[in-house]
């Protein structure tokens, strides 16, 4: 791979079709995209003092495992068995808990 510069220039894109592009595009518009957005109207309706998004919410705690790894960004800590879950959100418990949150 020595001298070969691939896309833009950069050596690790040697081998990277721009014919692939489309198909990444349309995966992160479908997902990435798409839950960000999501998420962006979830908030817009808490900033409204719209929380019926949380009416079947629900609160699990998972056990954290001593062991880290590598993940993609950065040190990664694992989670051991399935979550429990601790309780049922009530909608109205988060206007009384927004302090926490600031």
């Amino acid at each position: 791979m020595t001298g070969q510069a691939g896309v833009g220039g950069f050596p690790g894109t040697v081998g990277v079709s721009p014919l692939l592009v489309p198909g990444w595009r349309r995966l992160w518009r479908d997902r990435a995209l798409a839950h960000a957005e999501h998420t962006g109207r979830q908030l817009s309706g808490l900033a409204g003092g719209d929380a019926s998004h949380l009416a079947d919410a629900e609160v699990y705690v998972a056990r954290v495992s001593e062991a880290e790894t590598f993940g993609m960004c950065g040190r990664l800590t694992l989670s051991t068995g399935d979550p429990t879950r601790v309780r049922r959100t009530d909608p109205s418990s988060i206007r009384d808990s927004q302090e926490d949150f600031r």
